[in-house]
């Protein structure tokens, strides 16, 4: 488990995380494992 913070102008990017939200492309998602959420959205 850890967190991460972007700053700065993301826009381009935030179509991109919310995608891999949804589908779960994070690290090992072979294994079970990938989730991650996005909070503060605005």
């Amino acid at each position: 488990m850890g967190e991460v913070e972007y700053r700065g102008d993301i826009s381009d990017f935030v179509a991109l995380l919310k995608l891999g939200a949804k589908v779960h492309v994070g690290k090992a998602t072979g294994f079970g494992l990938g989730k991650y959420e996005l909070q503060g959205e605005e």
